[in-house]
């Protein structure tokens, strides 16, 4: 519940505590799936730290997308390169059975660099 509350100095005293970083809710939530969906880096970075890799390529939650799938969907290039150094596998697939680059809205010209960007990081190729 501190995840869902951005509590993080909660979720930091309670990853030190011995709280599983990796627990999913009656939906199939999990704390790196909610941080991912409002793009709170810094809480998905420490939940990453403390282990939360079990649920790195589980899909689940309302979504049923991947922590990568819903960071493609939302073009949150910050939170891909995050997930994939932890080793989120972009051939992974979600409730749906799509994979993360599927998940990439349609590109556009308002979107085309960043688009281009998270395509590249899911593709196996860095950043230029």
């Amino acid at each position: 519940m501190a995840v869902f509350r951005l509590q993080s100095e909660a979720v930091r005293i309670l990853l030190a505590a011995g709280a599983d970083p990796n627990y999913r809710g009656s939906q199939g939530d999990s704390p790196l799936r909610a941080c991912v969906e409002r793009g709170d880096h810094a809480m998905a970075a420490m939940l990453l730290r403390c282990g939360a890799t079990h649920t790195l390529d589980e899909f689940g939650g309302l979504s049923g997308m991947s922590a990568l799938g819903r960071a493609a969907s939302r073009l949150d290039v910050p939170m891909l390169e995050l997930l994939l150094r932890a080793g989120a596998d972009p051939e992974a697939s979600d409730l749906d059975r799509q994979r993360a680059r599927e998940r990439l809205p349609p590109r556009d010209s308002e979107n085309k660099e960043t688009w281009d960007a998270a395509a590249a990081l899911l593709a196996g190729r860095s950043r230029g």
